[in-house]
């Protein structure tokens, strides 16, 4: 697997993460159920896509910089 897709990854991973702890916390110390973290219209698909796509947003930002950094240091090291 290329190192860029894995930097995509562990960002993506770590934004999962982050939401995991601050939610869970939230409903833990709220004593509230997961149900109320979904929206009851669609009955969570909004909930869902918005959760998927900020997945896929920091999945592009970890490859970005990822490759952005890449070539910053190939740049340095022909400087």
């Amino acid at each position: 697997m290329d190192r860029h897709i894995k930097n995509g990854m562990l960002s993506m991973g770590v934004w999962i993460l982050f939401l995991v702890v601050l939610f869970g916390s939230y409903m833990t110390f709220t004593d509230s159920p997961f149900s109320d973290l979904l929206d009851e219209e669609t009955g969570g698909f909004i909930s869902g896509a918005f959760f998927l796509a900020w997945a896929l947003i920091w999945f592009a930002i970890g490859k970005h910089y990822s490759r952005d950094y890449e070539l910053k240091k190939q740049a340095f090291i022909e400087k």
